[in-house]
């Protein structure tokens, strides 16, 4: 039973499997059973419940900040009439060679596709 949202457990259930284990209708493993969630994520939120006095998902972490700014995008899209039969892998060359920015196949994939323009598949 995982958030609409697609991050952590409902609050609703969280109270309801922390409540019932507080007022002792079972053990952590039986209390876990019941409530379909693993003994450990139920100590979890009891323990977030003692230190924080909430059962709320902690805030999302974020990720990894992209490596290419937005200059290296402009230089790339100044030159893609010219260099329209570039390879993803020619292209990550010529960002280290040319812009001194070292990222991976993906990444450069990842930001083509993004801005919508068509790659040339093989050399």
């Amino acid at each position: 039973m995982v958030d609409p949202m697609g991050y952590g457990y409902p609050v609703v259930l969280r109270q309801k499997a922390v409540e019932a284990y507080l007022a002792g209708r079972g053990s952590i493993d039986e209390i876990s059973i019941v409530f379909g969630i693993g003994s450990a994520t139920l100590k979890r939120w009891l323990w977030r419940k003692r230190d924080h006095n909430t059962l709320a998902p902690r805030p999302y972490g974020g990720g990894n900040k992209r490596k290419l700014s937005d200059a290296d995008i402009d230089w790339m899209a100044s030159l893609l009439k010219e260099r329209s039969d570039w390879t993803v892998q020619e292209w990550r060359d010529a960002l280290e060679n040319e812009r001194n920015v070292t990222v991976s196949r993906a990444a450069v994939n990842r930001v083509m596709l993004k801005q919508g323009w068509r790659l040339k598949k093989s050399p």
